[in-house]
């Protein structure tokens, strides 16, 4: 009786072995051959759906599925190869396929993930998989505070005296306002934020001593990373972003980034094999110091990394530029920067007394040349000269303009006799939210120089 019985579970064990070698070979089967392509009436047969998973993380909402257009050939690819023609199709998976022909032939096999993105060397075509970015982003970001003693540096109004709560709630305001800001026109429609961060599950890191710094003093980027792991953490995906919050000894600059698709360093910096900006914020200061830190990074990007399209050139202006970066080469001719429609023009001679939505130091009716010189340039919220700005409805080549002034994003003027400095604070952490808003975003309508509609200018941050 006993053998019988083993004898049964034996020929269960097998036909289980049986069917799950079967069940391998199925899923190695979806081969770029069987590749189904845009228009068959295949297209449309359903996929089947996974079963859903229990998960502690926020819900998220559905990403739209696009199937982009194909580039028409001939072009380079991103190895400088010449690609001779490009189809986009559907593996009979759901998985969605760019296949690329090339003008030379492949050294191949290559093997990643499911599908079999290049087969034998004696063909031409290549297949890879199309990545399709997500249009809302739950980010986590790793928060780290140096607790120490700054001695004469004076905290800003409505902060917190405990520098150990002052972070919490610096953290919390952040992240409120950076869903706010990611949000298209949320001043005037209710719209869904692209920005949603959480801290990371290590939560607020709170550390009683200094920072660590290099041998010219300032602080050692190198050393923090290691202390922390944190390659290995973005590398896992659990840190997507780095804040960092001290004082006037932090020696920090306010971001760097490094990573594989651009970078801006002072000094040494881990390259994590993502693209991972670092913020240095003050616990002492203001809410609205550290979002402008935070609009200073979609400066910078917009400024130095031209990416594939052209939105770098349509950022700028021509005359009266904010930064001393010179202007990408690839912004000339059709794509050449223009103080007329450029996102960050303020009200000039040069474009006829209409602005755009101007900078973070400067809103659309701060008519100065910006110089650091002179502090009566810059960093004025509270100014209530009206002049037209295109900045609600910033279409290329568009002639409707609105009135603008301070109270346009919600600033609050001081009473007669009361010092401004906390209302200009105020009024700042508004306008920038107002200017971020403005963005090209999730729901846009805002047209390019071709009469289309533009990217969310967030995921083009965040690839």
């Amino acid at each position: 009786m006993r053998t019988k019985r083993w004898l049964f579970i034996a020929a269960l064990a097998f036909s289980a072995a049986l069917l799950g070698w079967g069940s391998s070979l199925a899923l190695l089967k979806d081969d770029p051959n069987d590749l189904i392509p845009i228009g068959s009436t295949l297209f449309n047969s359903p996929v089947p759906t996974p079963k859903p998973t229990r998960s502690s993380r926020p819900t998220r909402l559905p990403t739209p599925r696009v199937i982009p257009t194909p580039r028409p050939g001939p072009f380079r690819d991103e190895q400088g190869d010449l690609i001779v023609q490009e189809d986009v199709g559907v593996t009979p998976h759901g998985h969605i396929m760019l296949a690329r022909t090339k003008d030379k032939i492949t050294q191949g096999p290559r093997y990643w993930g499911p599908d079999i993105l290049a087969i034998s060397p004696l063909t031409p075509t290549v297949f890879l998989p199309l990545v399709m970015k997500p249009e809302i982003y739950y980010p986590k970001v790793l928060v780290v505070a140096y607790i120490n003693d700054s001695p004469g540096e004076e905290r800003d109004p409505e902060v917190p005296v405990d520098p150990s709560v002052a972070v919490d709630v610096l953290t919390g305001q952040l992240i409120a306002d950076l869903a706010q800001g990611s949000t298209w026109h949320g001043y005037a429609i209710s719209g869904t934020p692209v920005l949603n961060f959480s801290v990371s599950i290590s939560g607020v890191i709170k550390l009683n001593e200094l920072p660590p710094y290099r041998s010219d003093g300032n602080f050692d980027y190198v050393a923090f990373y290691n202390r922390f792991n944190i390659c290995s953490l973005v590398q896992s995906g659990l840190v997507d972003e780095v804040w960092v919050w001290g004082n006037a000894n932090s020696h920090m600059w306010e971001n760097v980034v490094n990573g594989p698709t651009w970078s801006m360093v002072n000094g040494p910096l881990p390259n994590c094999g993502r693209t991972v900006t670092t913020f240095g914020f003050n616990y002492f200061r203001h809410i609205s110091q550290a979002l402008e830190a935070y609009a200073h990074s979609i400066e910078y990007f917009m400024q130095r990394f031209v990416p594939a399209g052209y939105e770098s050139c349509d950022f700028r202006t021509a005359s009266k530029s904010f930064y001393s970066w010179a202007t990408p080469s690839q912004c000339a001719g059709q794509w050449a920067v223009s103080d007329i429609y450029g996102f960050t023009a303020r009200s000039w001679p040069e474009n006829s007394n209409v602005g755009v939505c101007g900078w973070s130091h400067q809103p659309p009716n701060q008519t100065r040349v910006p110089d650091y010189t002179d502090p009566d340039s810059m960093y004025h919220y509270l100014l209530t000269n009206i002049v037209q700005s295109r900045c609600t409805d910033w279409q290329w080549g568009g002639s409707n303009t609105t009135s603008f002034d301070c109270y346009t994003y919600g600033c609050v003027l001081p009473p007669p006799g009361e010092d401004d400095y906390v209302y200009d604070l105020r009024s700042e952490e508004k306008y920038l939210i107002w200017w971020m808003q403005n963005l090209p975003s999730l729901g846009n309508n805002n047209k390019d120089r071709n009469g289309g509609l533009r990217p969310n200018w967030w995921t083009i941050k965040w690839k």
